[in-house]
This record gives C-alpha cells, sequence and structure tokens, in this order.
C-alpha cells in the first residue's frame, strides 16, 4: 500500500504548505518581510511541530451561587518550534550557508571564518553579539509567524545516513500574523539539485578520535548542544515577556562503537578526559576540547557488543571551546 509523506521546508522567506522562514532577528520588534526570498534561502525540514502556550490565569471569584465562576484572562503567550533538518555545508572556501548560519547563531554558536564558537552565555540573548532569530511556519498556506527565538539543538551522524540537526526553539508570537493565510509560491532549494555548491552530505568516509586514538568502530554519534533557554519576562511587552535567554549550556555526546578487546571504556570511565575530534568527509569538522567519559555501557549493535559511550563537553582554562563547529569543504 502507498503511503504519503508531507515534505517541509526551512528557509529565509516565505514558503510553500509545510515549511518554515527563518530571518536574523537581533534586537526585538525586528519587522519581518512574508513575501521575500529566493531558492537559495531555503532547505527542506521534517517533522514540524508547533506548539503555542497561552498561560490563563484563573479568577477565584463566584457568585452566591453554584452556577459557575467568572471568565479566565490570558496572561503570557510563547511559543516553540521543533523540526528537524539536514546539515548542510558549501563548497566553496569562507562560504556559509545562510539559514544553517542564522539557526547556529540563534543557538549562541557564532559564526566566524566557517566556524561556529560558542558564545559565552553571560552575553547570549538579544544583547550583540549575540542573534535572536524570528521563524516564519507555513501550514497549509497559513503564516505563522514566531519572533524572539533562542534555541538548541542536536546533531545527528549515523554511518550511510544523512548528517541531520534537530533544532528545538523558543519565542513570542507575533499576533497580527501569526496564523495569517498567505498566498505562498512554491520553491525548491537550490541544494537539491546541487546548484551554487550548496550541499548536504552522507555520513561515511568520516573518522572520530579521542585520547589521540582514532581506530574504533563507529556506527552513530550524536550531539546534544545542551542549552538551557529561559523566560525572559517583561511588563512592557505585549505579552508580558519579550523573548528567551540562553542561561546555560551543558552539551553533551554519545559514540555508538563495537566494544575492543580490552576493557577500556568500562574500567575508565568517568575518569577518562581528554580531546575529542569528528571529521565528515564532507561536511564539518567537530572539535571537542575536553571530552570527558561518564559513562560506557554495554548494548548490542545489531549482534555484535558495542558500547553506548557518554561524554560531558568540558571547557579549558581558554573558555567557550567545548565545542567548536567548523564547515569542512570538498
Amino acid at each position: 500500500m502507498a503511503r504519503l509523506i508531507k515534505r517541509e521546508r526551512i528557509g529565509v522567506g516565505i514558503q510553500t504548505a509545510q515549511t518554515i522562514g527563518s530571518y536574523v532577528a537581533p534586537t526585538n520588534g525586528t519587522t519581518i518581510e512574508l513575501t521575500t526570498g529566493t531558492m537559495a534561502d531555503y532547505i527542506f525540514a521534517e517533522g514540524v511541530e508547533v506548539t503555542l502556550s497561552p498561560e490563563n490565569i484563573s479568577r477565584n471569584y463566584n457568585r452566591n451561587s453554584f452556577s459557575g465562576g467568572v471568565r479566565d484572562v490570558l496572561g503570557k503567550k510563547t511559543v516553540s518550534v521543533k523540526f528537524k533538518t539536514e546539515l548542510l555545508y558549501t563548497t566553496a572556501a569562507v562560504t556559509e550557508v545562510g539559514v544553517m548560519k542564522t539557526l547556529f547563531e540563534a543557538c549562541a554558536y557564532i559564526h566566524g571564518t566557517n566556524t561556529y564558537t560558542p558564545l559565552s552565555t553571560n552575553y547570549s540573548g538579544f544583547p550583540s553579539p549575540a542573534k535572536a532569530c524570528s521563524l516564519v511556519v507555513n501550514k497549509d498556506g497559513y503564516a505563522h509567524k514566531i519572533e524572539n527565538c533562542i534555541g538548541t539543538g542536536r546533531i545527528s551522524l549515523e554511518s550511510g545516513k544523512i548528517g541531520m540537526i534537530e533544532f528545538d526553539f523558543s519565542g513570542t508570537v507575533n499576533g497580527s500574523v501569526f496564523s495569517t493565510s498567505e498566498t505562498i509560491a512554491s520553491i525548491v532549494p537550490n541544494y537539491i539539485n546541487n546548484v551554487s555548491g550548496v550541499s548536504n552530505f552522507v555520513v561515511k568516509s568520516s573518522s572520530f578520535s579521542f585520547d589521540s586514538v582514532s581506530n574504533y568502530t563507529v556506527s552513530k554519534i550524536e550531539i546534544d548542544l545542551g542549552n538551557k533557554i529561559s523566560l525572559r519576562d517583561d511588563m512592557s511587552g505585549a505579552d508580558g515577556v519579550i523573548g528567551f535567554y540562553l542561561t546555560g549550556r551543558e552539551p553533551s555526546m554519545t559514540v555508538s562503537l563495537e566494544a575492543p578487546t580490552t576493557n577500556y571504556w568500562v574500567d575508565k570511565h568517568e575518569a577518562l578526559f581528554a580531546a575529542a575530534a569528528i571529521v565528515t568527509t564532507p561536511g564539518y569538522v567537530f572539535n571537542m576540547a575536553d571530552a570527558q567519559v561518564i559513562s560506557a555501557p554495554y548494548t548490542d549493535l545489531d549482534g555484535v557488543l558495542g558500547h553506548e559511550v557518554g561524554f560531558k563537553l568540558c571547557e579549558t582554562s581558554a573558555g567557550d571551546n567545548a565545542l567548536t563547529i567548523t564547515e569542512d569543504f570538498a
């Protein structure tokens, strides 16, 4: 029996049904046009979820009867957006993918010469140089605009599969266009046809190294940016909030690999720490200055004894180097 699959997209600008547009919005109240953007501004997405979270304030009042209470009052109103998309890279030196740059910077990984570096949480949020973003989610012709978004992400690198990242953003609602009917043109992202040097990548011919050793047999790696997002209450805001702050970061990594002939991981977990690196060819380089093994339970890798090695990604005295992300060119 045939199975129908909806295709969703993310881009800078207006999109077809089941899509997202992302925009740089470094300050509160930035005006976003819903009818701009070119094919180069778009990326596909899947599993898009938009959750509006209004706060209903109950009023503790009853008449001199049991006929019922009084109406609730709407308090704060926020929204979350989750989606998964392919990690994209460019084949031209010192050129980043625009939408990926916007999304990474809204997760407080600031771009510079093709490298994304974690920004100190002391400055994350709207103050420069940190950046929030605005997202426009289009569902069947209705544009949902979410502003002041700060978020986190989880990167998935699985052997023989496309490198993916799942984003989770929190933001505020633009009530005037949160659910507005729009005329949406069909736009196909350039990289789908390998145009303009923008491409996804399949995880193969890639490497993982830890403690100066790289001969591990690895099937899957997941990296959690681990951002902690906190609501910014503000009585001047239309909904009683002004946005969100990044108030903490606990990045981590899980590596699925075959068990070695020695008890290397089991004997030394929680005491073993060293630099780690992941290189996808082409695609990205992920550097961890100080990765500490915190768990190494055995697991069944399709009939092969393996480990799910859990790492805590720590900073060194240099600071802001627990995880850096660099585009690696073909």
